[in-house]
């Protein structure tokens, strides 16, 4: 069903609304995406992707092409109370957006409808054949996102370090935690991933805390040597406030062109760097060491269906803190970190 009528309601308050869902088939008015664009400027400011705040033709040309399906909650006046998106992340994987609700009207329930909304979108699509996972990320001092999305099934996997500017006013900036849900039980079944056994502790949490079946092994393969650049595909982000620059490793090679690649664009004004690197070849624990010695640290794993990955991560911000972090992995993140970030969590 793309609309249909809903009521929120509070031990104080109660409203009456309207909700639907915005994709191909259901393109919303300019006037409407311009109201979703005013709501996130109003909350985020110039802390926000710039085409979401400024540029609503772009945000609804991607509806028309199926780049960005839109759940909303707006009144009969057309006054949008609650949105939330999901983005198409690759081969049947789609990331869960950030989700917003009007300052007047949270407290609702609103928030919660819509994550139930779009999983409930995604489990269609999973009997159609077309999502096997699901990603999302939560800013880590803001601990009621965290709560809604564990108790729809959502699973910790990692932590991006610093990704966001001070929204909360602490002092500092904040960080995301990368939740994933599956749907494909087939992504749980048994498989072996090569990493270096200093990620070991981490990695198997993970894994159990998502009920996969992993097996861990290091390797010292050695890389092949490739300098053409062809090693690794690259993809520019502005993640919020922070410019950051993708990359996904191809296996068996080393990392030389992508390191000269790197160098390029933090003197373009880059940030950030994430690189994925594949599990499923001996090589990758040579490239996970490699990446460790231009202090490349941690970013978490996500369990996909055409191959599990790790995230390592460089940042120019390495004075992080964190709080709060998810409880289950706390105490072995804090001793993985604690060389290299200031980690301040209440576990």
């Amino acid at each position: 069903m793309l609309r249909e009528e809903c009521v929120f309601s509070s031990s104080s308050a109660s409203i009456k609304a309207l909700f639907e869902v915005w994709n191909s088939r259901n393109v919303p008015s300019l006037e409407l995406v311009l109201k979703v664009s005013a709501l996130f400027k109003e909350q985020y400011g110039e802390r926000y992707h710039r085409y979401v705040t400024e540029r609503p033709e772009v945000v609804r040309r991607m509806i028309a092409h199926g780049e960005w399906v839109g759940f909303v909650v707006r009144s009969n006046q057309n006054e949008i109370l609650g949105h939330a998106a999901l983005l198409p992340n690759g081969l049947r994987c789609f990331k869960f957006a950030r989700a917003l609700v009007s300052p007047s009207k949270q407290g609702l329930g609103i928030h919660s409808f819509l994550t139930q909304r779009r999983l409930e979108y995604l489990e269609r699509l999973f009997r159609q054949g077309k999502v096997l996972v699901s990603s999302t990320d939560a800013v880590t001092a803001h601990c009621g996102t965290q709560k809604v999305f564990e108790n729809e099934g959502f699973f910790p996997v990692g932590i991006y370090f610093s990704r966001f500017s001070d929204y909360f006013n602490l002092g500092y900036r904040e960080s995301v935690i990368r939740y994933q849900y599956l749907f494909n039980g087939d992504v749980r079944n048994e498989r072996t991933l090569f990493v270096p056994a200093c990620y070991w502790p981490l990695v198997k949490h993970i894994a159990k805390t998502s009920l996969c079946k992993r097996i861990l092994r290091d390797s010292s393969r050695p890389l092949m040597k490739v300098g053409d650049g062809s090693s690794f595909r690259v993809n520019l982000n502005e993640f919020d406030t922070m410019r950051a620059v993708e990359y996904r490793l191809d296996p068996y090679v080393n990392c030389n062109s992508l390191f000269e690649n790197m160098e390029l664009q933090i003197s373009r004004g880059a940030e950030a760097v994430f690189v994925a690197v594949y599990l499923s070849d001996a090589s990758a624990c040579e490239q996970i060491r490699s990446l460790q010695e231009k202090r490349f640290i941690f970013g978490g794993v996500e369990f996909l269906p055409y191959g599990d990955v790790i995230w390592m991560q460089w940042s120019k911000f390495p004075d992080v803190r964190l709080m709060p972090w998810p409880k289950s992995l706390f105490p072995m993140a804090k001793q993985l970190y604690s060389e290299l970030v200031r980690v301040e969590a209440l576990g």
